[in-house]
């Protein structure tokens, strides 16, 4: 946690933490700072800066994994917050007493509160909605919710992630719109040639190893789904009903789709169902902690995830027929590894790094990973392996290029070449890839914008809006 002057001078550190699940500055100078690291409850220091003190206590026996997203009364012993417990739509809304600790759920459904204003809890709903709901904090009660806003963008699967703000004096900033794009084929001159598929929010395009499909992440509103492209018939038609699917790819047999989406009962799992329809899809592995994607062994017997461990992006190791046995991989405290990706053998990861204090591209031996090589040079991002994995694709800026390796007696990098420059995709999903090179190496499967009309909207007195719209809804609000 850090804290910067508004005149632009140097960040000063306030505590260690390991995520971003919101903070709250009060006016007595302490800062409450949502579930982070191995703390799952609200921490509170000093402005001053500090170590972090948990302060409370998620309830595990009702299935609260988390508590997120802190605003504070005016009364400044009084927070408000989201207590999570595995998926948007089982959050609720809860209260605590920072002199004791002391919690007491509100009865809200509700992912994220914004502000409380004129005596009501401003919150965020799991489809968007922006309500307001009288909240009496000495007797810990709500009244009846009404919406002051409309609906805002918010990260499926994630725990309360929004784009809305509101400050403690009725200032809003919120975002409207978002981005379209194409689904293209780049020939190896450059050359672009769109699928016949409406432009859409893609993402993770990925050809099947048979070349007869693509499947492809669309993001529509609130929902992110898994879709197939039948090459042949140019159709493209929904496969998953998941709507938090994160991350998706092929099995080698080109029959089935792994991908990453929200649990049952959990934050995230991953998931396999048939590209071809049909069926339900089969759950591999539930987890507590936030994991945007994995990658699947070709014998299918692993798994690999990236998740946020405490305080880093790391790389876990899950045997198949022990799911719940979990090994780490890589697991470097304060650094990232990421975008896991196994070699077409097995024998062989590529990922992200964040070793050498910027993003490169290197490969690590599996299941031991003590083999490791650099592969990029100057920066590296987005790894895909080749058919025949004796080549790694991986972007730098607005490059695509391709080290060619060698894996006897031992792995190295024999040459580089830039296969496309410039090379730009818009970066939609994480450290997911918006490309895909075809097995042949001839073309190149891209996202290409089509539009792009997001927008931050700022309100510096959104609160005349707020109360006249709780004075139509029969509110009293103070003068």
């Amino acid at each position: 946690e850090k804290k910067v002057r508004l005149d632009g001078s140097a960040p000063v550190t306030i505590a260690n933490g390991g995520a971003a699940n919101g903070v709250a500055w009060t006016e007595t100078d302490e800062i409450i700072v949502g579930a982070t690291g191995s703390r799952h409850g609200l921490s509170r220091v000093s402005a001053a800066g500090g170590e972090l003190a948990e302060f409370t206590t998620p309830d595990s026996s009702k299935g609260t994994h988390e508590h997120v997203w802190p605003v504070v009364a005016p009364d400044n012993n009084t927070v408000v917050f989201a207590a999570w417990s595995g998926s948007l739509i089982t959050s609720e809304l809860a209260t605590a007493a920072l002199s004791d600790g002391t919690v007491v759920p509100l009865g809200i459904k509700g992912i994220r509160p914004l502000a409380i204003l004129d005596g009501v809890v401003i919150y965020l709903q799991a489809d968007g909605a922006v309500m307001a709901v009288p909240f009496d904090a000495k007797r810990k009660r709500v009244g009846k919710a009404i919406p002051v806003h409309d609906p805002v963008p918010v990260v499926p699967g994630n725990n309360g992630n929004s784009g809305i703000f509101i400050s403690r004096n009725g200032a809003m900033v919120s975002a409207r719109g978002g981005g379209a794009n194409r689904l293209v084929w780049s020939d190896r001159r450059g050359a672009l040639q769109p699928l016949p598929a409406e432009a859409r929010g893609y993402f993770s395009p990925r050809i099947s190893p048979d070349a007869r499909h693509i499947a492809v992440g669309v993001s529509e509103g609130q929902r992110n789904d898994v879709w197939i492209y039948d090459v042949a018939t140019t159709t493209l038609s929904r496969l998953t009903t998941m709507e938090t699917v994160s991350s998706l790819e092929w099995t080698p047999d080109s029959k089935w789709i792994v991908f990453t989406a929200s649990g049952q009962q959990s934050r995230n799992a991953v998931w396999m169902q048939l590209a071809a329809g049909g069926a339900a899809p089969m759950k591999l592995v539930e987890n507590t902690e936030l994991t945007p994607s994995v990658t699947r062994s070709p014998d299918g017997k692993w798994l690999i995830q990236q998740s946020l461990h405490e305080s880093s992006w790391d790389l876990t190791r899950i045997p198949l027929d022990s799911p719940t046995v979990r090994v780490p991989f890589l697991a470097t405290p304060l650094l990232t590894e990421a975008a896991p990706t196994f070699s077409p053998n097995g024998r062989w990861v590529a990922m992200v790094d964040e070793q050498s204090d910027r993003f490169e591209v290197y490969v690590r031996s599996f299941p031991d990973p003590s083999v490791r090589v650099q592969v990029s040079v100057g920066g590296g991002t987005y790894p895909q392996w080749a058919a025949d994995g004796n080549s790694l694709y991986y972007t730098n800026g607005t490059l695509l290029l391709r080290a060619k390796v060698t894996t006897t007696p031992a792995f190295r990098v024999t040459s580089r070449d830039t296969v496309r420059d410039p090379f730009v995709v818009p970066s939609v999903s994480g450290f997911d890839r918006s490309y895909d090179v075809a097995r042949d190496g001839q073309r190149v499967l891209m996202l290409s914008s089509n539009r792009d009309d997001f927008q931050l909207v700022v309100a510096p007195n959104w609160r005349t809006e707020l109360r006249r719209r709780l004075v139509a809804a029969g509110h009293s609000v103070p003068k």
